[in-house]
């Protein structure tokens, strides 16, 4: 059993780690493959003792963390609210610059423990579609030192970009010589065939492939052939536009499949009965259907708002993102997304971008509002759930039904170039079904 950890890690002040050096590792190992990958603004990983104490020997557990952080090789936040958030954890930043290391366990003992954790915990793909996926994701080849020469030099490049000396631009830096990390490990464990894929609650599936930068999966082949990356463009707004449709239509049916609390999967087996996490408002619903004046329209039967229909264009055609670039004055389109990803998906705050994107669109703003009404998470899982009964659950589905192999990335699609057209039918079919809207995609051949 391999577990991969930062190297240059100083155990010589904790006595603990030096006499338990495999927990030490296996504690290593839970923080790093979280803080590596993590995206949010804290890199903290929350990490509840009952789930440690499950894989690390319990008797020294937390004279171990005690020493670590007296050391200053891991640290913690010390937030720990009861019932809702756990002390979270982290290694020193300047460990995970440095390169990893896989580390093979030895101790009989440890590995039985671990081998009983991960048969309890990390449970069976039930769903055939993913158990396809993880047969294709098996099949995929990619050369290592092509990938490696690739992501070195790709980041390099990144960190070129990058001008001036102030904190900010070290701050940007370290962020690209993070991710660089993230793809080399990315690269060294599917290399290794350490090969996964995992269903998340809402619907997406993580896997190697998801877990690579675009500049390392254009470097993948299946049966000696390059793939092709199909993407939605604007992909999450036009979710969101999908589901304000159907919220005006009032067709709860569609919507119902995307309120459940519970795990996706269950759900996907109607085994479970879910709770509500999108609630309809009566009064609301009919004054947005009955009301009529010089700013609607009638589409479709339903009466829809005019900056509605200009949101839903922009969306269609892919050009959300330039409309608010040129609404912000902002020239990086990637700083724009992330401004757009947070007014559809963070917490609704009156901020000046979000008063500009509401004073652009707002009927669309307003039901952003309504959908975060209980909890601001629910906008970005109901649109998870939306996308994955889309792209993995109907449209890979079908492809892996008819024997054409293909992998997810959340809300794009790779398969071979001889499959792109029935990809793209799919697609079009698809998202006419859901919403009748036509998305615009985008391919990206994936060469070596």
């Amino acid at each position: 059993m391999k577990l991969y950890v930062p190297d240059k890690i100083d155990l010589s002040k904790c006595p603990t780690a030096r006499d338990y050096r495999e927990d030490a590792y296996i504690l290593f190992s839970i923080i790093y493959k979280q803080q590596i990958y993590r995206k949010k603004k804290s890199d903290f990983v929350n990490l509840k003792k009952e789930y440690l104490r499950k894989q690390i020997n319990c008797n020294i557990l937390d004279t171990l963390i005690k020493e670590l952080i007296q050391a200053g090789i891991v640290e913690s936040d010390n937030h720990y609210i009861k019932g809702r958030k756990c002390i979270g954890y982290r290694l020193n930043p300047k460990l995970i610059l440095h390169k990893h290391k896989a580390v093979a366990l030895k101790n009989k003992i440890i590995i039985k423990r671990l081998g009983k954790w991960y048969a309890k915990e990390q449970h069976p793909l039930t769903l055939e579609v993913h158990q396809k996926l993880r047969d294709v994701i098996h099949k995929l080849v990619l050369d290592r030192d092509q990938a490696e020469r690739t992501a070195k030099r790709y980041y390099r490049y990144q960190i070129r970009q990058i001008k001036g000396l102030n904190k900010i631009a070290a701050k940007a830096r370290d962020k690209v010589k993070r991710r660089y990390r993230a793809n080399m490990l990315a690269i060294d464990m599917f290399c290794s065939n350490q090969r996964w894929l995992i269903p998340d609650d809402y619907g997406r599936v993580h896997s190697n492939v998801t877990s690579m930068s675009k500049c390392i999966r254009k470097l993948l082949t299946l049966n000696s052939e390059s793939l092709v990356e199909i993407d939605v463009v604007n992909s999450q707004p036009l979710l969101l536009g999908m589901l304000y449709k159907q919220w005006l239509n009032g067709n709860k049916q569609q919507l119902k499949s995307l309120e459940s609390d519970n795990n996706f999967n269950e759900f996907q087996q109607e085994t479970n009965t879910h709770t509500t996490i999108l609630h309809y408002d009566a009064y609301f619903l009919y004054h947005m259907n009955t009301s009529t004046s010089d700013d609607t329209s009638v589409i479709h039967g339903v009466c829809m708002s005019n900056d509605a229909i200009k949101y839903l264009e922009a969306v269609e055609h892919g050009e959300l993102y330039e409309n608010m670039m040129s609404l912000l004055a902002i020239e990086d389109r990637s700083v724009v997304k992330r401004i757009v990803f947070g007014i559809l998906m963070g917490k609704h705050r009156t901020t000046k971008r979000q008063r500009l994107f509401a004073n652009l669109y707002p009927s669309i703003y307003e039901f952003i509002g309504w959908l975060k009404k209980k909890d601001y998470k629910h906008a970005s899982h109901a649109l998870q759930r939306l996308e994955s009964k889309i792209i993995l659950h109907s449209v890979a589905r079908q492809l892996l039904s008819e024997m054409i192999p293909c992998a997810t990335i959340h809300d794009s699609l790779l398969v071979s170039q001889a499959n792109v057209e029935r990809t793209f039918t799919l697609l079009y079919q698809e998202y006419r079904r859901c919403a009748n809207v036509r998305p615009s995609l985008k391919p990206s051949e994936t060469t070596t």
